[in-house]
């Protein structure tokens, strides 16, 4: 029983940790970009990590011809809480790690999804905590822990003809971290908390991100590369001392094309009405109630 649509579910997903941000090894173009990104996104190493979140958002999903338009209430609470408003009046949640956390609310009627038959419908909510983990990493990225940091000379070459002629005019900035994440079939059967991340930002001149590529590493295996997913980003503004884009767009790889690029037309568009970084959330408003 599939209960979601695919609607935010290509996205990578990043939780924002209390590790050194420094990239490594040290290269000072590199290094300065980085900074210059840190100080654009209001990210400091020395305030509290960003460990929960309550947003309304208009979402426009599209699926082949079909289109869907939904207005929902996301919260999440670090590490593996989140609970999701459907436009059904339904809320699909979960609370922990197990599966026995995970849950459908319909009206009165609460759903545990657990057995073989919601499997689906838990990986479906494994993709929505993906997207608050990723949410989370790219607004307070002085807390992610870098292992590598590189500029790129040119945008990546899956970029597409649609956006390659702005993408040529930005700085490409190339960093490698192991607090990003795929959603989980795309994770290769490789733990998560082993798992390596390749993630290309196209910064502006203010240093905020335009395009965001997340590819598992190795990027050169073919089932990695055909799990990279694009983020468009604009609209940024400040929220909670937090610059933040208030749109974002989700492209997914164009399965038609030969060589593989991203798809002229979004999956997803994401418009985000109201924010609240710092909400006090416990475990409790996780359990379905």
């Amino acid at each position: 029983m599939a209960i979601l649509p695919p609607l935010w579910f290509s996205v990578l997903a990043s939780f924002a940790g209390t590790q050194d941000s420094a990239p490594a090894p040290s290269d000072p173009k590199a290094e300065g970009c980085w900074s210059s990104f840190l100080a654009a996104s209001g990210s400091r190493k020395e305030t509290p990590p960003i460990t929960a979140f309550h947003l309304r958002a208009d979402i426009v999903t599209r699926e082949g011809v079909q289109t869907n338009e939904l207005r929902t209430e996301y919260r999440f609470l670090a590490p593996d809480s989140i609970r999701f408003l459907l436009s059904s009046g339904r809320e699909i949640g979960r609370s922990g790690p197990k599966q026995r956390d995970y849950w459908l609310k319909d009206k009165d009627e609460i759903v545990p999804l657990v057995g073989a038959d919601h499997e689906r419908d838990r990986r479906d909510v494994d993709r929505m905590l993906a997207v608050a983990r990723n949410f989370v990493g790219l607004s307070d990225p002085a807390k992610l822990h870098i292992e590598r940091c590189e500029i790129l000379d040119a945008p990546p070459s899956d970029i597409g003809p649609d956006r390659l002629r702005d993408a040529k005019e930005l700085r490409w900035l190339c960093v490698t971290s192991p607090d990003f994440a795929l959603v989980p079939e795309a994770a290769q059967g490789v733990p998560a908390e082993r798992a390596l991340y390749r993630v290309e930002l196209a910064l502006m001149d203010s240093y905020v991100p335009r395009f965001v590529i997340v590819r598992q590493e190795p990027a050169s295996d073919p089932a990695s590369r055909s799990n990279s997913m694009l983020l468009e980003l604009d609209l940024h503004q400040e929220r909670d001392g937090y610059r933040i884009p208030l749109s974002i767009k989700v492209h997914a790889l164009d399965p038609a094309a030969s060589p593989a690029i991203f798809a002229a037309r979004p999956a997803q568009d994401i418009w985000i009405e109201e924010i609240d970084l710092r909400p006090a959330f416990t475990a409790l408003d996780f359990k379905p109630r």
